[in-house]
């Protein structure tokens, strides 16, 4: 799609860490292409499912050799997407200049956002928003040879340390105007493992379309980024339109290019569509025409996010009839105080119950997202979080989280304040991500005791596991002390859902005809790979 031959001069660079799914710079690369100028896309780090790699020193090395002997852009843009990546962002920056690099470093995405003030001290520009618009007016001012320390939506450091901290820059109001994310195996590259391969990532395994069909959240959890820009906007700081929604046209479209990039996915029966707007169904009428659309092009199985609040029985039946898998919720805690008071969330336990009735009465299977390692929980909230998940109907899965203390946010504020945390457990300097992004329960740095209770509640949306018998584990304090025996039930009741899940899959396209020995065998090797889940 975005293959045309370059007709700008200026050379760009954009560089994705640890992450094939990173939408934002894969739309800035696009963005680039459609605008004339000879773009390559790094993808340095390995991303592997569940688990995050931070490019090591050989990476590095790769990437840069690469980038000056090679490809010689004008400019290198970092996407620093999480504030984990901020190590390995002043790595690159400094390897680049050390090798003699002179054309511009910039850096974007979301820790360039919150912090700005630290970014502009290592890279020359930071774009301190939706970057789209003002990316265009730096490339045509680098084009023109014009200075571009005044441009809205940056902050500019000039060579002598004067930094220019401009106003922010125009979002992009017609999101069916910017480009789609760049999926083309063209000038891409994948660097892992002191490895280069110039392939786009996903064509060595595509096992899932990830799209945003809006931008922008309404609501303000105190752990998330998003309300401080929000804040920003209600302010007129930034301005702008902040909750944006595309045609479903547009969408269908994307997905086509998408499916259409990857023969061999668009081929299986077994990959999804993961809608990742932050929530999906704000509109009705919307909602209404995607469901025809979508049952029009696609015959396969997709996923979205709904917030308590939203999930009305109207829309979710609508939704149900077209394919969708499943519901990821958040509800983050089973502890109404710890929900409505330290993450400022406006779902009540009363809310959120109604909301698994509507899906469960639709036959919608449901994922409720919870944060663990959360150092505000106390043993009454995990016990009235033990109560709250048990009291719901079944069966449903918790999906958790790692509490991840990210700059800034009101969250990481509460916490520092009350002396539980100190500036080393912040994300740019703890990089908790690659350790426990998803909770694991081999990971070394949490307590007995809140293993106990990540183990514990992984069972309560399970049919087949009693209720009584769950409640009494709880009143066993030997257990808290060495959780290994609720650990090791908690593994074997997640295999027994997931085998079962998959065997009913397997005899179902087995007698439609929809199996060869090729799927298969296929199965088995990824699966011989990764494991079952939990283990």
């Amino acid at each position: 799609m975005f293959e045309g031959e370059p007709t700008k001069k200026t050379r760009v660079a954009i560089v994705s860490l640890s992450n094939p799914f990173n939408i934002g710079a894969r739309h800035l690369n696009s963005v680039s292409k459609v605008h004339g100028n000879d773009t390559h896309m790094f993808f340095v780090g390995a991303f592997q499912r569940n688990d995050i790699f931070p490019p090591d020193d050989n990476d590095i090395d790769i990437l840069t050799d690469l980038i000056i002997n090679e490809t010689k852009p004008d400019v290198v843009g970092i996407s620093v997407s999480c504030s984990a990546f901020w190590k390995a962002s002043v790595q690159i920056t400094e390897s680049l200049k050390s090798k003699g690099y002179g054309g511009v470093i910039a850096w974007g995405g979301i820790h360039a956002i919150l912090c700005p003030e630290d970014c502009i001290k290592i890279a020359d520009v930071v774009f301190t928003g939706e970057a789209e618009i003002p990316w265009i007016e730096f490339l045509d001012r680098l084009e023109a040879g014009e200075s571009f320390w005044n441009l809205e939506g940056t902050w500019v450091r000039d060579p002598d340390g004067t930094i220019h901290r401009n106003p922010h820059g125009k979002l992009a109001e017609d999101l069916d105007e910017v480009p789609f994310p760049d999926y083309d195996n063209d000038r891409k590259y994948f660097i892992a493992n002191g490895k280069l391969e110039r392939i786009e990532p996903f064509c060595i395994e595509m096992y899932s379309i990830f799209v945003l069909s809006s931008r922008g959240c309404p609501f303000k959890c105190a752990f998330c980024a998003t309300p401080l820009i929000l804040e920003d906007h209600k302010k007129g700081i930034r301005t702008g339109k902040f909750i944006r929604q595309r045609t479903v046209g547009n969408v269908i479209d994307e997905l086509k290019y998408i499916e259409g990039s990857f023969p061999d996915f668009k081929a299986s029966k077994d990959g999804t569509i993961n809608f990742g707007d932050d929530v999906f169904v704000l509109y009705k009428d919307w909602v209404k025409e995607f469901t025809i659309e979508y049952q029009k092009n696609f015959d396969r199985p997709y996923w979205c996010y709904f917030h308590p609040n939203t999930v009305v029985k109207e829309i979710v039946e609508i939704l149900a009839g077209t394919g969708l898998k499943y519901v990821d919720m958040g509800v983050q805690t089973g502890s109404e105080r710890i929900r409505t008071e330290l993450f400022d969330r406006t779902d009540t336990d009363e809310k959120i119950q109604k909301a698994v009735e509507i899906l469960q009465d639709v036959g919608v299977g449901i994922v409720m997202d919870v944060i663990t390692d959360n150092p505000f929980d106390t043993e009454e909230d995990k016990r009235k979080g033990l109560d709250f998940f048990l009291s719901l109907r079944r069966p449903f899965t918790l999906n958790y989280l790692s509490m991840i203390m990210f700059p800034k946010v009101r969250f990481t504020q509460r916490a520092l304040e009350a002396g539980l945390i100190d500036e080393s457990d912040i994300e740019q300097n703890r990089m908790k991500i690659f350790d426990q992004w998803e909770t694991k329960y081999d990971y070394e740095g949490r307590s007995s005791d809140e293993l106990f209770w990540i183990a514990l509640y992984s069972m309560t949306g399970k049919k087949f596991m009693a209720r009584w018998y769950l409640r009494m584990l709880a009143n066993i304090p030997s257990l808290r002390v060495n959780p290994g025996f609720v650990v090791w039930s908690a593994k074997r009741a997640s295999n027994v859902v997931w085998l079962s899940t998959r065997l009913n899959i397997f005899w179902r396209r087995l007698f439609k005809g929809q199996v060869s020995m090729r799927d298969i065998a296929y199965s088995f090797n990824k699966y011989r790979k990764i494991g079952l889940p939990q283990e």
